[in-house]
């Protein structure tokens, strides 16, 4: 079970690119505009603001600017030698089809049924 949020027209707020895992044990959020740390919490809820801002290890960390041109590069590389990229259109084609599902069951109020395989 999972949520899906994605929005470039929230009020107040600018485009950010965020990660939430929550599992048994814990939870670890990861945010874009803050690609230096990490916030992180082990064990089972407590109290509120529980989740402690740690560190990523350098060896961890990829600059902002190689982060496109990696992606830049490995497209125009499967261009030019006609091989697949992960993710492909495919892969987006599909990213699209579960935003929209979220925007008709908003504005319906409903479930949306899909093949999770695609």
């Amino acid at each position: 079970m999972g949520n899906i949020l994605i929005t470039h027209f929230a009020s107040s707020r600018a485009v950010e690119v965020e990660v939430e895992i929550y599992g048994e044990t814990g939870a670890l959020i990861y945010r874009l505009s803050d690609p230096n740390h990490i916030k992180l919490a082990i064990g089972q809820f407590v109290k509120e603001n529980q989740m402690i801002d740690a560190p990523i290890p350098e060896r961890f960390k990829l600059p902002q600017d190689q982060i496109w041109r990696r992606n830049v590069h490995a497209f125009v590389d499967a261009l030019a030698n006609d091989t697949d990229m992960n993710p492909n259109f495919s892969d987006g084609l599909r990213n699209q089809e579960i935003q929209q599902a979220a925007v008709i069951s908003t504005e319906e109020k409903r479930w949306v049924e899909f093949p999770i395989d695609g």
